[in-house]
């Protein structure tokens, strides 16, 4: 399952960063990009092993997306697109390893110009660990209980252009590596760092880019549209310290919302999801809590509702999700059981959830397609505590279309 998801996002995303279309006014410019991080793990337990230095070393390729026709281009200030892979060492070996991680990525513009400016770079990929938990022989990696995790990665960077074929990057990077609650233990490994790049272009870019870019005037619009989805995902019962060893089980999700598309690149909505834990229904089932056996489904069953915005870049959907449950009758009792979370924290978690994933579209998002179909992979919170990955299948209507 992780194997899967993961691939997915790779492959879809290289296909939507380097398949473009071909145009008399497009500019874009490939590039790789070698780069050297530095850092630390960031305590995530009391009993967090001392580390010395994180070490990154990073090549990338990628592509300045300076194409006027591509409306979310145009939208996000011609942002580069593309797919790094890393080599990381923790700065100890004996429990932590080091890891290999792939990460599609998309870099925005803050200010109107290529270069002498800041951007921001968010990735999200998988990561293979050559060492995690293991009862025996690694019991004090409770960050890391799968060999394969998912990474998130956030960088705050500003370029400088050294010459016509090459520019030097600066930055602060934030990681996190969770698996998704699929196998425990599952506390997350982060770390922030300091990180030194050179992008290293294929042809020679205009030394005039260090100036303001002119962009074309977008069109007004105002679309509507509706979105249904099914998904499944897996999760470990347990809390994100249990030892491994445990089976893990489907959570089966439907959802169902309608919103607003700004720009014909930012879509925003709202709507109701349901989930069933098969994890909850067979404890339920096994153990019979006295608050909890009569009504077995039910107390498996979550109701929510959402806020959801997302990013169309071509085939390619950026999507992330907060919203609240509105019942959630079994949390409560696993928190008893698993978590170590008391008082506010633990009814913020119980309250309040997260999503946060990429979509594939059939259909490019460009086109205005009246109907889409996508398939989807993401990893789902109790806040900020992974909870499970999921795979999903959707579709959307769009609807009342006017462009000026």
């Amino acid at each position: 399952m992780r194997i899967f998801t993961i691939l997915f996002i790779i492959f879809f995303f290289i296909k939507s960063s380097f398949c473009f279309e071909d145009g008399g006014d497009d500019q874009s410019v490939v590039f790789v990009r070698p780069g050297f991080s530095v850092g630390k793990a960031l305590p995530t337990n009391s009993n967090f092993p001392a580390t010395r230095f994180q070490n990154i070393y990073t090549l990338s390729i990628g592509k300045i997306l300076h194409d006027p026709k591509k409306l979310w281009a145009v939208y996000l200030n011609y942002p580069s697109t593309g797919l790094s892979v890393s080599y990381t060492t923790y700065g100890n070996n004996q429990i932590f390893g080091h890891s290999i991680t792939v990460l599609p990525y998309f870099s925005l513009n803050i200010w109107r110009r290529h270069f002498n400016s800041l951007h921001f770079k968010i990735g999200l990929g998988g990561t293979y660990f050559s060492r995690s938990y293991n009862e025996n022989n690694n019991p004090r990696n409770l960050a890391i209980g799968s060999k394969l995790t998912w990474v998130f990665q956030v960088t705050a960077y500003y370029n400088v252009l050294i010459s016509k074929y090459n520019d030097l990057n600066i930055g602060l990077s934030f990681i996190h590596h969770s698996n998704g609650h699929t196998k425990m233990p599952n506390l997350g490994l982060n770390s922030l760092l300091i990180s030194l790049s050179s992008r290293i272009y294929m042809e020679p870019v205009a030394t005039g880019n260090k100036e303001k870019f002119k962009k074309p005037k977008l069109k007004h619009s105002k679309q509507y549209f509706v979105v249904a989805r099914l998904g499944i995902g897996m999760h470990e019962f347990g809390g994100p310290s249990t030892e491994t060893g445990g089976v893990a089980r489907a959570v089966n999700v439907f959802s169902v919302g309608a919103g607003t598309i700004f720009k014909q690149v930012v879509k925003v909505r709202i709507g109701f999801a349901y989930r069933f834990y098969q994890q909850y229904y067979n404890y339920i089932l096994d153990y019979q809590p006295e608050a909890f056996k009569d009504h077995p489904v039910y107390n498996a069953s979550n109701y929510q509702v959402y806020f959801g915005t997302e990013l169309l870049l071509g085939h390619i959907g950026v999507d992330g999700e907060i919203g609240v449950n509105i019942i959630k009758p079994f949390f409560s009792y696993h928190q008893e059981l698993y978590g170590d979370d008391e008082g506010l924290k633990r009814w913020l978690k119980k309250t309040f959830f997260t999503r946060l994933g990429l979509r594939f579209y059939m259909t490019n998002t460009a086109n205005n397609p009246k109907n889409n179909l996508f398939v989807g992979a993401y990893i789902n919170a109790n806040l900020s505590q992974a909870d499970f990955s999921e795979l999903s299948l959707g579709f959307v209507h769009r609807f009342n279309m006017r462009v000026k």
